[in-house]
Formats: C-alpha cells, sequence, structure tokens
C-alpha cells in the first residue's frame, strides 16, 4: 500500500505486526509506534536530510546495540544454564 499510495501513512508489514494478536500480548506496537512518530517528526522538521544524517546512523545504532546486549545476554543466559554455579 505505501509503495502503490505514497499517501498511505503506514508501512504494511509494520501495521500488521503492530494489530496481530502476539503482538498485542508482547507489546510489540509501541515500539513501532514511537519509530513512526520520531520518523515522522525528523522528516517534517529537518527534512530528508535530516532523516538520511541523523535518524538513520541513530536508529541503526540503537539497533545495533541492543541485538548486542542480547546476544551477550543469551551467551550468559546459555552459560548459566549448562553451568549453573
Amino acid at each position: 500500500m505505501h509503495a502503490r499510495y505514497v499517501w498511505f501513512p503506514f508501512e504494511p508489514i509494520g501495521f500488521i505486526l503492530g494489530f496481530g494478536n502476539s503482538s498485542m500480548l508482547f507489546g510489540v506496537w509501541f515500539p513501532f509506534l514511537v519509530a513512526w512518530v520520531l520518523k515522522y517528526l525528523t522528516l517534517r522538521v529537518g527534512g530528508s536530510k535530516a532523516y538520511e544524517e541523523v535518524g538513520l546512523p541513530l536508529a541503526g545504532g540503537m539497533l545495533a546495540g541492543c541485538m548486542a546486549f542480547v546476544l551477550v545476554g543469551g551467551l550468559m543466559g546459555v552459560t548459566r544454564f549448562f553451568i549453573p554455579f
């Protein structure tokens, strides 16, 4: 929808994930909403140049940092499962 109709404000995959049954249980919709609002405000205030120079590196860095902590936490969890004390 977003590629065919430029005025459509939501990305279809995010919209489906945000309103699916599992996302309502686990609260997945809120990060999508925050990301969409931040993207909208960045594009409105600073334009596409600010979005490319500030928004994308910031989002990429936050995603990489979160995944690094998930990786370290997962490795620690596996280690603690097999070697409890």
